[in-house]
């Protein structure tokens, strides 16, 4: 009786001198992931050193005064030219920019990357990778191509090594953030009902999105009229429990509501008491005709070519 040997398929590919498919797979794979690396080094570095905003100039120093912490973060007069958007959290993130900025400067290094800017971006693209290859379930490469669009864009090179303001990339990754424990949520309920600290979480992240950008809160009502139209509209073996969903809708009125009494009441009594002054909301009134005009919608269908030709 003959007994066929057993010939090991990637012996013989390396007695032949070809590298395994396995092998040549994950080298693909591990290329590809620094991509979205090399982009993001390369949007740090943009400028060199970083450069600094003429109006960030006057920022810098208010950061720096000889003032308590709190008299400087709830000043919009300095922070935002009296333009009263109650973001102290993107001014705590700014502040310690400053202090940064500083702290190099006496160690003779004069550096204008802003610290938010380098780590925020790193965070987004952690938060994105992690997000998208353990709940959307995307593949290393797909992961990384995906984010290397993003990275790529003019608006993430070049804006990233401007020292300016925090508020737009602390947004950006609350809301990525946001959006990923949404998603968790929705794929824990299919098997049990998540834990109560998820939605405390929920709640904390969104409310970290309102208080740093009036943006944010628009993200949030938009987010919330988009899941509410997503549970209505969707199959009935698509939605997640009457329970989960009235929980993730809560969380989001909660934190809209928080940060409305924080806007009009909290942050302008600490202001009154802090500086001795009341804020100025014009700037947070909107005219809702402009909605039914077409200039604004052509102007900012300008905005949006001007920024893709770049």
């Amino acid at each position: 009786m003959m007994v066929k040997p057993l010939v090991s398929t990637s012996n013989t590919a390396q007695n032949n001198g070809e590298e395994p498919p396995v092998s040549r797979t994950f080298l693909w794979s591990w290329c590809v992931s620094l991509i979205p690396i090399l982009l993001g080094l390369h949007a740090v570095c943009f400028w060199g050193r970083g450069i600094v905003d003429r109006e960030a100039r006057a920022f810098i120093l208010n950061y720096l005064a000889d003032r308590p912490l709190a008299a400087i973060l709830f000043d919009p007069s300095l922070n935002d030219w009296g333009a009263y958007q109650a973001r102290e959290l993107s001014y705590l993130v700014d502040y310690f920019d400053a202090q940064i900025l500083a702290g190099l400067y006496s160690q003779g290094m004069l550096l204008f990357i802003p610290a938010s800017g380098a780590l925020g971006l790193a965070l987004f693209m952690t938060v994105y990778s992690a997000g998208a290859i353990r709940l959307l379930r995307l593949d290393r490469v797909s992961t990384a191509m995906l984010l290397s669009l993003f990275l790529s864009s003019m608006v993430v090179q070049a804006s990233s090594a401007i020292f300016y303001r925090s508020a737009k990339i602390l947004v950006s990754l609350l809301l990525l953030t946001f959006l990923f424990q949404t998603i968790s949520l929705v794929q824990i309920d299919r098997t049990r009902r998540p834990a109560v600290w998820m939605f405390a979480l929920l709640f904390f992240v969104g409310l970290g999105m309102v208080l740093s950008d009036r943006q944010g809160l628009f993200f949030l009502l938009l987010f919330l009229s988009l899941y509410v139209l997503w549970v209505v509209a969707s199959p009935p073996s698509f939605r997640p429990h009457p329970q989960t969903s009235l929980s993730i809708s809560g969380a989001c009125v909660a934190a809209v509501l928080v940060g409305t009494v924080y806007n009009q009441v909290i942050a302008p009594s600490l202001i009154r008491n802090l500086n001795g002054y009341d804020p100025d909301f014009s700037y947070q009134n909107l005219n809702l005709e402009n909605l039914w005009s077409i200039i604004p919608w052509q102007q900012a269908g300008q905005m949006f070519l001007h920024q893709a030709d770049l």
